[in-house]
């Protein structure tokens, strides 16, 4: 009788803890969803950030004075810092791709 017990407590936990991770995986979808639409917006926006930096870099621009290279390194040095979120943002996205695409295997 008490064994019978035990298995209805442990089936209960059981079926409690696939519940729990169906919801996570549910969220985990969610995100990847919204997250799939940020995707090539963030991409477009790391491909002109290449460019501009390229392009600053790359000495063509003809300065008048001290303020407009204080204004360019300062964009560049922006430009430069939004680069590293946005790629960080997409290594996130693909470490949750892989964890979606884990759990539905």
């Amino acid at each position: 009788m008490e064994s019978q017990q035990q298995q209805k407590q442990l089936v209960e936990e059981i079926r409690s803890r696939v519940t729990e991770t169906e919801h996570q995986l549910n969220e985990l979808r969610e995100k990847q969803k919204w997250m799939g639409m940020q995707i090539s917006e963030l991409q477009e926006i790391v491909e002109a950030v290449d460019k501009a930096i390229t392009f600053a870099n790359s000495g063509v621009l003809e300065l008048e004075d001290m303020d407009d290279c204080n204004k360019v390194g300062g964009m560049i040095y922006t430009l430069c810092e939004y680069h590293d979120e946005v790629q960080d943002y997409l290594l996130q996205i693909e470490v949750c791709e892989e964890i979606i695409a884990q759990e539905d295997k």
